[in-house]
């Protein structure tokens, strides 16, 4: 579902909105950080720094994991390198005619984009990744051959990212909460508490 709405909105909305990923999930994740300290700061005393600081440090070191895959996103976004050539790109230093009738110059381009005299063309039209984008350069996290629409990840960097950044960063960041709020005492002692009677 997400996917067909996905593929229903122009390139510079979802561009928009991967900016608006980023600047959401860090002012969520340094939230719960500021949560956590103060949390910590009232419930977990007389014990040494570390106990008292754990599940702050814990969610601190998940909010750049949770981040990962947001800010990849937006870095891919950001950087056009997908794009191609629309006519041929001539080098520098020709001069070019308007129409082929003129004589003294080097070509004139075709109204289908080629320029007349194709020794004197550096990047062909239709040739992509270039102007200071490689092939290294591209897409990631999905592979542009298969669906564009995807909403997992289809290359094995993608899922690197996607499972030891976002999955794993939201379990630990789950584990420090629920260390921070001491959640599971709580849940024991209910179950307890239950079970006793």
């Amino acid at each position: 579902m997400f996917a067909v709405a996905a593929g229903n909105v122009n390139g510079g909305l979802v561009d928009f909105f991967h900016g608006v990923q980023v600047a959401v999930m860090l002012m969520l994740m340094t939230n719960i950080v500021q949560f956590a300290y103060w949390n910590c700061q009232k419930m977990r005393r007389g014990q040494g720094h570390w106990y008292m600081y754990k599940p702050t440090y814990i969610i601190l070191l998940s909010t750049p994991m949770v981040l990962l895959q947001p800010v990849c996103m937006l870095v891919i976004g950001s950087w056009k390198c997908d794009g191609q050539f629309h006519a041929d790109q001539i080098n520098d230093d020709l001069t070019i005619c308007p129409n082929k009738t003129i004589s003294d110059c080097d070509g004139w381009f075709w109204p289908n984009g080629t320029f007349s005299d194709q020794d004197q063309v550096a990047y062909a039209q239709g040739v992509s990744f270039v102007d200071g984008c490689s092939e290294s350069m591209k897409n990631f996290f999905f592979d542009n051959d298969a669906n564009t629409n995807a909403l997992t990840p289809n290359t094995a960097v993608g899922w690197c990212i996607q499972i030891f950044g976002t999955y794993l960063g939201f379990i630990i960041m789950f584990v420090g909460v629920c260390q921070a709020t001491q959640l599971h005492l709580k849940i024991a002692k209910k179950w307890r508490a239950i079970r006793s009677s």
